[in-house]
This record gives structure tokens, sequence and C-alpha cells, in this order.
């Protein structure tokens, strides 16, 4: 019996499908691991906390001060949300602060570059314009695992050749990570994200 073209490509279809679901638990960890380009934690002038992750970033810093691999920390204003246009929450480099200060660090480490803040990208111009008036600092750059590769790349492009005394250094997400990351809507939700942006960023500049 001669089976239709349509019944052959929704046969093909089950299959790779079933393949991949089958392969899932070693075919989709290297795309989360793919955008882990963190680095062990060094010795340096300074290190900068990201925006995007109080719960965790500030958390790596100070254990960084802790272990006596950095004096000094760097945070970047955050752009005013709904929450912190209505009072319910502090900006976010005043959240990091106050994790930072009770964490043992003491607030005359803790500096705030000046500047509008509203993506990595701002981020990177921000410490560029503080790396001219600081030269010769290096500075360790506290991000979630999944976004150093991109964070890498726009740090890169927008400090340029100074980007050597530049490292990444990873925070984890809560309950999620390259072993598990499509196993919930949250997990898949951040990953897709994550690409979308990276595909943006890699397409613009």
């Amino acid at each position: 019996m001669k089976i239709s073209r349509r019944r052959k490509f929704a046969i093909v279809l089950v299959v790779t499908l079933s393949l991949i679901y089958f392969s899932r638990a070693w075919l989709l960890p290297p795309v989360a691991t793919f955008l882990d380009i963190s680095e062990p934690p060094m010795r340096v002038d300074y290190v900068l906390v990201l925006n995007g992750g109080p719960e965790t970033r500030p958390f790596v810093a100070a254990a960084m001060v802790k272990a006596g691999l950095v004096k000094q920390v760097l945070l970047t204003t955050a752009s005013p949300t709904a929450d912190t246009d209505n009072w319910t929450l502090p900006p976010e480099h005043e959240i990091a602060s106050r994790v930072l200060r009770a964490r043992g660090v003491p607030a005359a480490q803790i500096h705030v570059i000046p500047g509008k803040i509203a993506s990595t990208y701002d981020e990177a111009c921000a410490l560029a314009r503080f790396l001219k008036t600081n030269p010769a600092e290096s500075v360790a750059i506290v991000t979630n695992d999944f976004h150093t590769r991109r964070t890498r790349s726009i740090f890169r492009q927008v400090i340029g050749d100074t980007s050597v005394r530049l490292s990444f250094v990873s925070a984890p997400v809560d309950h999620i990570n390259s072993d598990n990351w499509w196993k919930s809507a949250a997990g898949v939700k951040l990953y897709a994200t994550e690409y979308c942006k990276s595909l943006y960023y890699w397409c613009r500049y």
C-alpha cells in the first residue's frame, strides 16, 4: 500500500520529536551550557554587580570580598519600575547595597556608578566611563550564568582593547540550571528569552 506524502511527513515528525524527547537528558543541557562562559573568581581591583538578579548576584560579590579577592564593589543605578515608582520596592542598586552590607561589606567599599541604566549595554557604557578615570584597574563582572556569554560580547564591544582587564563570574539561578531548565515553564522562558536577546545584540552590534 502506498503511503501518502502527508502521512510520511507525520511519521517522520513523530519519530523526530520522539527522539528529541527521549534524548533530552543529554541533548538539552548543552543548549544552556553554551550560554555560560563564566570563569572562576580571581583577585581583581573591583567587582561589578549587574542589575537583574538581586537575589543572587550581590551574594556572589560579597563572597568574593569575604574571600579576599576584591575590596571594592561597583553597582549601577537601575531604571525605575512600577514597583519602585510606587515605593513598593527600593531601587535595585539599593537592594544590592543592603545585601552587601548585610553580608559584611563596609559601606565605604560600595560605589554606585552614575548614569541612566536600562540594559546590559548601558551598564557596559557606565563601566567604560568609570575605566577612563581608572585605566589600570581589573574588574570582575557578576551576572547569572546564562547571561555571561552575551555580557562578555557586549562589554568587549563597548570597552574594546581594555577588555583584557575584565573577567566574568556567574551567579546561580534558584532551582533552574543546565540539567533541568526545560522541565519548567520558568526555565524554558528564561533560556528562550536569553537566546532571543543574544540574537538581537549579535545582529545589532
